[in-house]
């Protein structure tokens, strides 16, 4: 177990999790960097395990592009 004053303790895979995904996000999603620092021996396992979160962030994106997009064209509604 792994103390972090954040959330309290954490399991070594719960940390390594919360590593990983912080890496992805900083990164802007460069998989090679995050596997190469993660000590994956490949970038599938990455791809595998952690892909969901690019997935969240490329959602949030669509969503927020959409709204921008509805206040510049529509500020009226």
């Amino acid at each position: 177990m792994i103390h972090n004053p954040d959330i309290g303790w954490e399991t070594a895979d719960e940390y390594l999790y919360g590593n990983v995904r912080d890496k992805l996000k900083l990164s802007g999603g460069d998989i090679k960097a995050v596997q190469g620092d993660s000590g994956h021996a490949q970038a599938d396992m990455v791809t595998e395990v952690y892909g969901h979160i690019l997935d969240e962030d490329r959602k949030k994106n669509a969503q927020l592009i959409k709204l921008i997009k509805r206040e510049l064209f529509f500020p009226f509604l």
